[in-house]
């Protein structure tokens, strides 16, 4: 994924839906902060899967500016959203992609490709926390037999 395909997004008007989210940024500093975080990644996998964001700025529901997150070493930041999905998420998930994009201006937008789960449901496991977190709600009922 390149810049021109972030700017895109703008361009097209592609609005926050089922799924896709936008981000400023990473903000996982404190646990209320992670959990909403791993609450949005796990909600995606519980329905149909979906794209986040992190460095693009929304208003309205609408990407209006490539902002980027002023990080200077990525492999770090990505290893700490690795460790905090692995860690944060029950059951784990499988298949998320982390992709990194450097802006031209150096600053960093990071997209995260969260698959749909079969392994349902996943929950925010941080801190004792088991918080299930679904976009929808899908129920099945089957018969005994």
């Amino acid at each position: 994924m390149e810049e021109a395909n972030l700017q895109r997004l703008i361009d097209d008007g592609v609005p926050e839906g089922r799924g896709t989210e936008y981000k400023v940024d990473l903000a996982i500093a404190t646990d209320q902060e992670k959990k909403e975080f791993l609450a949005d990644v796990s909600s995606f996998a519980n329905t149909v899967g979906g794209v986040l964001y992190i460095g693009i700025k929304e208003e309205n529901l609408l990407p209006v500016e490539l902002t980027g997150m002023a990080i200077t070493d990525q492999d770090i930041e990505i290893q700490r959203i690795e460790s905090l999905m692995r860690n944060g998420i029950e059951p784990r998930l499988q298949g998320v992609n982390i992709l990194p994009v450097r802006l031209s201006s150096s600053r960093l937008v990071i997209v995260l490709e969260i698959p749909q789960s079969w392994a349902l449901p996943h929950r925010v496991s941080l801190k004792k926390d088991t918080t299930s977190s679904m976009h929808a709600t899908l129920v099945v009922s089957i018969p005994w037999t």
